[in-house]
């Protein structure tokens, strides 16, 4: 189901890719496992976010862009 998920939707690939970063900075000793829990907690609330803003509506194609840009800053701003 989690893979069905992130091939049909930008927003959980933005959000798999960054996760996977930031478990990355947590194995090698940058990050705590609070900050990364935090991090987590945060990067699932923008996502749903994101998602609730493309749901239910036919987002342009641009406007769309737009989410998945905000989206991709927003996980990746440290």
């Amino acid at each position: 189901m989690f893979e069905k998920k992130i091939q049909e939707e930008n927003a959980w690939k933005i959000c798999k890719r960054a996760y996977k970063k930031y478990y990355a900075w947590l194995m090698k000793g940058t990050m705590t496992q609070e900050e990364f829990k935090s991090w987590a907690d945060e990067a699932a609330a923008e996502r749903d976010k994101a998602l609730r803003k493309l749901q239910g509506n036919r987002v342009r194609s641009a406007i769309a862009e737009e989410i998945f840009r905000e989206l991709r800053e927003r996980l990746n701003r440290k």
